[in-house]
Formats: structure tokens, sequence, C-alpha cells
């Protein structure tokens, strides 16, 4: 990354260096001189600048030929013969040895070379080695932002203190009670359906949730998860495919959103109110398109490919 940055400051160093205008190398010299004493400067390297009136091409239809470069001393200008002729109206630094026509008697200068002026050459390169520093911290910058963080142990049992703070074995006052996650409850003749369970210490690798069943479970009757139970224990349940969001009931179905739906469950009422989440893949309850409706026993669930009903367990 550093070499990165070095490279495209020396670049622009070199383009400031390189591209500097020729007025600022040499001397300007007026035209109005120039044409007042000819033969001062005749065979010599004059360096004047100018508008460029009018490009005569010689012979016609190459690019051959002479211009004439107007400054603020005189109004007439005087002719420029090159090889390249440039476009009328544009403004040039303009070096060469000031000669005689031998037919025509008339002094003219013989470029030598030619530079745009009014604009440095220079900025046009010295702008884009910026742009690619600009790019290049950018880039950086995302990279950072976007550094995962170091990843926890996960996957091992809870660590609850009696009486005192730190880690094991870390001089805490009061050794450490290990609570690894609970077996499913037995069912309780009140509730005898084995697929919701009493209460269970759910970790899913960050804190641990306390899981408290609310007596119902949502069961997948059609679709690639047919068969699937999962209890209904929090009283926000969310739905939908593996993704950014950590569902309590992640699907496999590819036609449902990541954040399909949720399911929210009313205490007093003891019922559940399906809310649709997805704006690309409609959540339906008895056919009918859904924003957010309440459910009665026996509701068919229908996301993508898969249907689904919330049973009540008594």
């Amino acid at each position: 990354m550093r070499l990165l940055l070095r490279a495209a400051l020396t670049l622009a160093a070199l383009a400031t260096l390189d591209g500097a205008p020729a007025s600022f190398a040499q001397d300007q010299n007026w035209i109005a001189d120039i044409r007042a004493v000819p033969q001062r400067h005749l065979n010599r390297e004059v360096t004047v600048e100018g508008q460029v009136m009018v490009a005569t091409p010689n012979p016609p239809g190459t690019t051959r030929g002479a211009y004439m470069l107007v400054d603020d001393s005189d109004p007439n200008g005087i002719p420029i013969r090159t090889r390249d002729l440039p476009p009328p109206g544009r403004e040039y630094s303009v070096t060469g040895t000031v000669i005689q026509d031998p037919q025509t008697g008339e002094f003219m200068i013989d470029e030598i070379s030619r530079a745009p002026i009014g604009r440095p050459t220079w900025l046009i390169p010295a702008v884009i080695a910026l742009g690619v520093v600009v790019l290049l911290l950018g880039w950086a910058l995302v990279r950072a932002l976007r550094k995962p963080a170091r990843p926890g142990l996960a996957g091992g049992p809870s660590y609850a203190y009696a009486g005192g703070t730190g880690l094991p074995g870390g001089g805490g006052s009061a050794a450490p009670t290990v609570r690894p996650p609970s077996a499913t409850s037995a069912p309780t003749a009140a509730a005898p359906s084995p697929r919701v369970e009493a209460t269970e210490v759910v970790d899913r690798g960050g804190e641990t949730e306390v899981f408290r069943s609310l007596g119902a479970a949502f069961r997948v009757m059609e679709g690639p998860d047919t068969g699937k139970t999962y209890p209904l224990g929090k009283p926000i349940v969310t739905i939908g495919r593996r993704g950014r969001r950590s569902n309590d009931i992640t699907l496999s179905d590819t036609s449902i959103s990541r954040e399909q739906a949720r399911l929210s469950y009313n205490e007093e009422s003891k019922v559940f109110t399906l809310i649709n989440e997805s704006k690309t893949n409609p959540t339906r309850v008895d056919g009918v398109t859904i924003d957010a409706r309440e459910l009665s026993e026996g509701a068919r669930i229908e996301m993508g490919r898969t249907v689904a009903v919330v049973e009540r367990s008594q």
C-alpha cells in the first residue's frame, strides 16, 4: 500500500517537472519587436506567445503550412511555418528561428516547438495522479471498515460465577459453576407433545438466551424443510434464510428472503401475529398476501415454496 502511494506521488512530481510551460524556460519575445527590427533577430531562436488566427495548409490537404500568431503587441501578428498546423483560436507558446522567405522577402518564424498556454500542461497528469491517490486511500479505508472482528471461542460451555468475577482459574473469589446447555426436558402430563420443550437454555455463540415454551411450534408442511418443527419460545421469532440476520427459524428454501417474516406473541390474548418483512417475496396466510395478520388455529402460512402452520400443543 505504501509503495503504491509513493509511486502515485512520484508520478505527480514528475508530471509537474516535465510538463512545465515553455515560457518558464525562456524569456518571451514580443511580435512587435521582431517585426520592427527583424534583422536583429534573423537566424536567432525566439519564443513568442499568442493566439492562432489563421492556419493555411501548404500543400493543401496536409498538416504542413503556416499559421498567423497574434499577441497583444501587434494585432497583425507574424507567420509561423510548421509541419503540424494547430487549430485556430487556441493560444500557444511557440519557440522557433526567425527566417526570411526567399521568394516574398517576408520575415517569419520556423517553428521548433509549441506548447499550449492558458492552462499548465502538467495540470492533467497531476489531477490524474491525485485521483489515483484518493482511490487508493478510499480502498484502504473500505478494507479497514469491512475487516471482521476476531471471532471469540464458540461451542464451549458457559461459565457462571457464584461469588466473584474473572476468567476460570484467573483468581476469582469463588469457583465457577459449569453450565452446559441442558438437554430437552421430559414432557409433562399437561403438555404431552414431545416437540415443545418447557424450558431450555439456548446458546447462539454469544450471550445465552433462556427458552420459555409458549405452548406452540412452527411446523413445515411443504417445501425443502418438510417435517421440521421449531418450538416457539420467544415473544418475537424471526424467520428467513441464512444471512446477515441470525434468524430464530432458519429455512433452506432459496425462494424466500433472508429476512422474510417474524412471529409476534401477545402474552394477554395468547395470539400469534405474522408480520411480513420481505420486499421481494410475499408472505401469505390462507392464500392472501399480508403485511400483518393474526393467526387463527390451523392457518396456512405460505412463503416461497414453503408451507407451514403454527401448532398449539394444548
